[in-house]
């Protein structure tokens, strides 16, 4: 006898009658009262184990589609209205409007490009006006560089000492500040001082001198301008 065969209820074979219990083995038929086949097959308390299998209920028939009665409203597929019923066809603007938009286009054309001509002329005058600025800064303060002149540059009673003059070269009252470099014979720079010439008039000279007590042995030294500032200051004319 097969395992199918032992599972049978008590129609399905001439063997004795049995039946599964909910521990996997196998009693006399029939089963106590208020037992029930469970959803694993075997039997249980109707009060216990899993829960009986779900009775078998058949999906819905699909729904039926009816298509709509034709009307008045709705034409059937493919029929063209009367005559009359649609305006004819037009391709493009209406006429009259197309010299209309031309204009307005070549009118905004016209503004972007004299928009953009105009700041390229601003940003031109600009650099322009940046230019000559810087220039004339350059220039003022090369002018001030050449107006200086060294009448000493050496040893002094043991120090280093240098001294000059310096002229205003410009047409306002100025503050001159400068530094001046020293050299020795092989052009090795040894040291350097700062100067200040405060408010000269225009034109005018004044005397400046400078003294350092570093210890430095040259048999000759130069003395050089390396920079020079200007007050008040003048960007331009």
């Amino acid at each position: 006898m097969s395992e199918n065969d032992s599972d049978r209820s008590p129609d399905d074979s001439n063997q004795a009658p049995s039946y599964a219990a909910w521990n996997g083995d196998r009693y006399p038929w029939p089963p106590p009262d208020g037992w029930e086949v469970k959803s694993d097959g075997r039997y249980w308390p109707a009060d216990q184990g899993p829960p009986a299998p779900a009775p078998f209920v058949p999906p819905p028939p699909p729904p039926s589609f009816t298509p709509p009665a034709p009307s008045a409203a709705m034409p059937p597929p493919g029929a063209m209205p009367p005559p009359g019923a649609m305006p004819p066809a037009t391709i493009g603007p209406p006429k009259g409007n197309n010299n209309k938009t031309f204009i307005v286009l070549a009118v905004v054309l016209g503004l972007i490009v004299l928009s953009v001509a105009s700041c390229v002329a601003v940003v031109i005058r600009a650099g322009d006006q940046f230019v000559d600025a810087f220039e004339s800064v350059a220039d003022e303060t090369q002018a001030a560089v050449d107006a200086i002149e060294f009448d000493m540059c050496g040893i002094d009673d043991g120090d280093l000492a240098l001294a000059g003059t310096i002229t205003n070269p410009r047409d306002i009252d100025s503050s001159f500040r400068f530094t001046v470099a020293i050299f020795d014979e092989s052009g090795t720079r040894l040291t350097q001082t700062e100067i200040v010439v405060p408010d000269l008039a225009p034109g005018e000279t004044a005397p400046f001198s400078g003294r350092l007590t570093e210890t430095i042995s040259s048999d000759r030294f130069e003395c050089e301008v390396s920079t020079m500032v200007i007050e008040p200051f003048r960007f331009g004319n």
